[in-house]
């Protein structure tokens, strides 16, 4: 079983560069593409909607669809298999579908080098590691994740929130390094994709805090931006939640005791020093 993270643990790593895809100065925004020229149109907005929200303040630039099928050297390694339809269809890999997007230069935000790279895809996936179809897998060293909308079974709304959580889900887990969430309800738990909360525990919302460089003021406005999506995709039960935490919010910073991220802030920052002279848990 997978070692349980320690918030100490993981800003350890964090110092240590175990967060491939990180925003910099000179990398501050994120980039959605699509590849292939039937890639669902709903489940892509609800996709662009959701991620803009949940790596907010990190812009998510767009990009405009790239070709069908990848540019240049990749296609001479595209595999063929059966999918689920009976029909043969292309099937790439992670690299692959990142390389068609970059390599058509039909993303504007790879000019600007992201400092996280998402795809959809309508091509089937093909997870290296065990030579099997894959809905969703991180791609270039962890910097890019690519989610397949073959593998979501329904279409429709059902088939959209599975792609936002599951892309949210990955993206955390092989990009921002952080690992499964054994302790409370959280959207790191491992589970089935439909069995996932669309929120982040305390303890993963931190760690989400530090990969993206948020500040005191992001988390507030970062709810709200949730809370609209939410209410835009229809996902009633995340919206009234995330209603609830902006009034809890609020009247936490009207009763001048501060923002919940500022008290975190605080304790990062006291548990960051500390682990420089501890080991990690």
């Amino acid at each position: 079983p997978e070692r349980p993270q320690s918030l100490r643990r993981f800003l350890k790593g964090l110092r240590g560069g175990e967060c491939p895809a990180r925003p910099s100065t000179s990398r501050p925004a994120a980039s959605l593409g699509f590849l292939g020229d039937d890639v669902d149109a709903g489940l892509g907005a609800a996709v662009g909607l959701w991620m803009s929200a949940f790596l907010h303040p990190r812009p998510l630039l767009p990009a405009a669809p790239a070709p069908a099928v990848p540019a240049g050297g990749t296609t001479a390694a595209v595999r063929r298999a059966i999918t689920r339809d009976g029909a043969r269809a292309l099937v790439l890999t992670p690299d692959q579908c990142v390389d068609g997007i970059v390599a058509t230069g039909a993303a504007a935000a790879s000019r600007a080098q992201p400092f996280l790279a998402l795809v959809v895809t309508s091509h089937d996936l093909l997870d290296e590691e065990t030579r099997s179809l894959s809905a969703c897998e991180p791609a270039a060293g962890g910097t890019a994740c690519v989610l397949s909308d073959r593998r979501l079974g329904e279409d429709g709304p059902v088939a959209s929130r599975r792609a936002a959580l599951l892309l949210a889900h990955t993206v955390c887990r092989c990009c921002l390094g952080m690992s499964s969430c054994t302790a409370y309800r959280c959207l790191l738990n491992a589970t089935d994709v439909d069995a996932l909360p669309a929120m982040l525990c305390p303890v993963c919302l931190c760690k989400l805090a530090h990969a993206l460089r948020l500040g005191p003021g992001d988390l507030m406005a970062r709810y709200q931006r949730m809370a609209a999506a939410s209410s835009e995709l229809g996902w009633r039960a995340e919206t009234e939640w995330l209603k609830r935490r902006l009034a809890h919010l609020m009247e936490a910073v009207g009763g001048h005791h501060g923002c919940e991220l500022e008290r975190g802030e605080a304790h990062l920052s006291s548990s960051s020093s500390s682990s420089s002279s501890s080991s990690s848990s």
